[in-house]
């Protein structure tokens, strides 16, 4: 006679089955681990909003904004661990609090953190950003900060909350990639390429400082574009100095040296 917890046991099993769960291992392909990516974030979002009930009264209650909510560490039914962000820049967003989240993923070489993004419209995920373990160890160390692990990852998200993107198209053939990838964000340049299936690859990490001729006048500029676009009030409608699209220099070739020298190198 079969006990009730052996039972459970099966039921269990047959569940985790049918729902077809997989841990990210370091030997998949990125393609397949952008779909486990994608697969394990329903449960993610499902999760967030449910926290959200008491997030809204807490919102209501302050009065000095923006308001960063105490990280979660979540381990999903894959097994797959990932790390919940909430936050809301003021009192508009009681009803939609907004989420971050990015999973761990361990290899041989450390921690990538894995990031999925999504449309500005939905919910619906629009790609999955992969930062390697020498972006963190490069922004760490052009940043002077004395952290590790997940606080250092952590920190660069939370400083980081939006990103404007770039691409770079190169003739077939002249490197192992196709595009190369910047995003201009808060504190600098994140610098990667792009793989098959919507996924970015941040490889490093640069700051202002270290930006060079005609690039300065170009990333400042997409700067100035984030913040007009995600920074509400930073340019006023009348505002006849706000950056335009168009005005963006097009220095091309020099930006596609610039990039590939540091993604060659590694620097």
């Amino acid at each position: 006679m079969t006990s009730l917890k052996a039972l459970r046991s099966i039921r269990r099993a047959k569940t985790y089955q049918s729902k077809n769960y997989r841990m990210i291992l370091p030997q998949m392909s990125y393609d397949e681990r952008r779909r486990e990516i994608m697969t394990d974030y329903q449960e993610i979002y499902a999760y967030q909003k449910r926290q959200q009930i008491n997030q809204r009264k807490e919102i209501l209650r302050h009065e000095k904004f923006p308001i960063y909510f105490k990280q979660v560490l979540y381990t999903t039914k894959s097994k797959n661990k990932w790390v919940l962000q909430s936050y809301a820049t003021s009192r508009d967003y009681v009803n939609d609090l907004m989420h971050g989240c990015y999973c761990l993923m361990n290899t041989s070489s450390g921690y990538y953190a894995v990031k999925p993004v999504f449309t500005e419209q939905s919910r619906d995920i629009a790609g999955v950003y992969f930062y390697t373990p020498h972006f963190f160890s490069r922004y760490k160390l052009r940043n002077d900060l004395e952290l590790d692990g997940i606080d250092l990852r952590s920190h660069f998200f939370k400083n980081n909350l939006n990103v404007r993107y770039g691409v770079l198209k190169y003739p077939e053939g002249t490197y192992d990639f196709d595009e190369e990838t910047h995003g201009v964000t808060n504190e600098g340049v994140s610098l990667g390429i792009r793989e098959k299936g919507s996924s970015l690859i941040f490889r490093t990490f640069i700051t202002f400082p270290m930006l060079k001729g005609n690039q300065i006048s170009t990333f400042n500029l997409m700067n100035e574009l984030r913040k007009e676009e995600y920074e509400p009030g930073y340019w006023k409608p009348s505002d006849h100095n706000a950056p335009k699209m168009k005005e963006i220099p097009s220095f091309i070739d020099e930006l596609k040296e610039f990039c590939s020298s540091y993604l060659d190198g590694m620097e």
